[in-house]
């Protein structure tokens, strides 16, 4: 019935040459070689703590110190409460 076909990537699809995947006939120019990266330590030594990370952290422990006063407050107003209680019953 028909021929079986095969694909082969290094440029010949189907038993024809350069179809998919043709020779560049334009030269490419080099590129630059990426800059190495930065370990952890390298960037914020060089740079301190970033002041994103510093704002944030500040933000969070006024945060938790809120949540903290609020739930002091709260348990003193119940024992308020329960010492009224406790008296009226009484």
């Amino acid at each position: 019935m028909g021929r079986t076909r095969t694909v082969d990537l290094t440029g010949t699809f189907w038993g024809y040459e350069g179809i998919l995947f043709g020779h560049d006939a334009r030269s490419r120019p080099a590129r630059k070689p990426r800059p190495a990266k930065k370990s952890k330590s390298d960037a914020t030594a060089s740079t301190g703590e970033s002041s994103a990370s510093t704002r944030f952290g500040e933000l969070t422990e006024q945060e938790l110190r809120l949540k903290r006063e609020a739930a002091e407050k709260a348990f003193e107003a119940q024992a308020e409460k329960d010492r009224i209680l406790m008296r009226w019953r009484s």
